[in-house]
């Protein structure tokens, strides 16, 4: 079990208010709770780790572009969970569940953010488009045991206005942390690095480029 750190449960202030006894009970309570839960919830929120949103390296310019971006396919083969815990030894591995909004409404939020933020923004309710990118989230998931393993993969389609497909294919992101066990922090940060994952590969794809590219 990875222990948290004291500096991190505590703060100088309030170990000086503290008694001892009431410290080692803080800390084994800290310690036990991961392994007494059966499952995890996890907001799906924006947290990077260790990824840096918002640098793509150089996306050519399309100044022409009016994208349409509509809402992310969840075409995964497991929708019920995103992931799992397999950390306590001969048992089931514990599922990991996402709440506040699903994989897919959240792989939605970061395409539309950054690819706004590298100049290919999409256009509000996809108004007077003339290419339309469709995304089909096929992986979202992250195994935790010893580290944390994220993978995320979509299936992607650029279509000009006329509905001829210009390119088609998958992004991957990976990502891999370490922390306390059934950490939702860690969930989201894991999440978040493997979408701006996928953002990148994307972006750094010439013939997906080519696709976007309007004068």
């Amino acid at each position: 079990m990875r222990m948290p750190s004291i500096d991190r449960l505590f703060s100088k202030a309030s170990l000086r208010t503290m008694t001892l006894p009431l410290v080692f009970a803080t800390l084994l309570a800290g310690c036990e709770t991961p392994s007494k839960l059966s499952s995890l919830d996890v907001p799906l929120v924006f947290r990077p780790e260790n990824a840096t949103p918002g640098h793509y390296g150089q996306v050519p310019a399309s100044p022409g572009l009016k994208l349409s971006l509509p809402p992310v396919a969840d075409e995964r083969d497991v929708k019920d969970r995103i992931g799992q815990n397999t950390e306590l030894a001969g048992k089931e591995p514990r599922p990991i569940l996402a709440t506040s909004v699903t994989p897919a409404e959240y792989m939605h939020s970061v395409l539309m953010q950054e690819l706004t933020t590298a100049g290919y923004g999409p256009v509000p309710d996809g108004s007077g488009a003339n290419r339309v990118l469709s995304v089909r989230l096929k992986r979202f998931f992250t195994t935790e045991a010893n580290k944390y393993d994220c993978e995320v993969v979509v299936a992607a389609e650029v279509r000009d206005q006329s509905g001829a497909v210009l390119w088609k294919g998958d992004a991957r992101g990976a990502s891999e942390n370490w922390g306390r066990s059934m950490s939702p922090k860690n969930y989201q940060g894991c999440f978040t690095d493997a979408a701006i994952d996928v953002v990148a590969d994307l972006l750094g794809n010439k013939q997906f480029q080519a696709a976007m590219s309007v004068k």
